[in-house]
């Protein structure tokens, strides 16, 4: 019950908080005179943002980590992706190269 509780409050404060984030994003868009296509892709943005991880803040909660458990983090986060890479490579490599030069920077991205 009380674990419930706890998440019940949990979600409501990162309810809240999305709510605030959302009116100051929409009066920053339209102090600055943002056209309506822009609004639109501002507010898809904040809604896949907050679709993919229910307002907790990702980014925040890994810089705040140690660096061995940072690195750690995002190579299980990105292990799917870089095998997907892979492959990618592979085809590329086999058929006419234009990705090989990118794949240096696309492994110390994940491991930094």
């Amino acid at each position: 019950m009380w674990l419930q509780q706890t998440y019940l409050q949990s979600l409501t404060v990162r309810l809240e908080e999305m709510r605030i984030k959302r009116r100051d994003s929409e009066q920053w868009m339209h102090h600055r005179l943002l056209p309506q296509d822009l609004r639109e892709r501002v507010r898809r943005y904040d809604q896949y943002k907050w679709l993919e991880t229910r307002g907790v803040d990702e980014e925040t909660l890994v810089q705040s980590l140690p660096k061995d458990l940072k690195r750690d983090i995002k190579r299980h986060l990105c292990l799917n992706l870089v095998r997907r890479v892979s492959m990618v490579l592979f085809f590329s490599v086999v058929f006419d190269a234009p990705l090989v030069c990118f794949f240096p920077i696309f492994f110390v991205e994940i491991c930094l």
